[in-house]
Parts: structure tokens; C-alpha cells; sequence
């Protein structure tokens, strides 16, 4: 039940960033701030590897496959 809604909250992040807001979301120390970047035959395990090297090795750096690359969140 836990992984359906962490699941959802990061698809509702997802459709935020798509809207181009930055969002406050429950149970993090701040406001979360998503970045893209080009991933070639992305695999959602790169991704998350890709965006904790890019913005640092904390719990709250999530990483996933969008379109063309990987959609990052991370805390501003």
C-alpha cells in the first residue's frame, strides 16, 4: 500500500512539473524543484543514479524516466 502512494504523489509531482510549478510537498523539509536531463534508452534504475550524482546522495532525490530523458526531483 505504501509504494501505491508514494507512487502517487510522485505522478502528481511529475504533473506539477509538467505545469511548470515549483510544489511543497507533504513530509519534506522544503520546496521540490525537478530537473530533466537527456538519457538515451533510459532504465529508471540510471535515472535515479543519473539524478543522485547530478544533485547528491539524499533520500529526497527521486529519479524517472520521462519522454526523452530523466525527470528529476530533488529539494530546491
Amino acid at each position: 500500500m505504501k509504494n501505491i502512494q508514494v507512487s502517487t504523489i510522485f505522478m502528481l509531482l511529475l504533473l506539477l512539473f509538467a505545469a511548470g510549478k515549483e510544489v511543497t510537498a507533504m513530509g519534506l523539509p522544503g520546496k521540490t524543484c525537478a530537473s530533466t536531463i537527456k538519457l538515451a534508452g533510459c532504465k529508471n534504475d540510471n535515472c535515479l543514479k543519473l539524478c543522485k550524482q547530478t544533485h547528491g546522495e539524499s533520500i529526497y532525490v527521486k529519479g524517472a524516466c520521462f519522454g526523452d530523458g530523466c525527470l528529476c526531483l530533488h529539494l530546491c
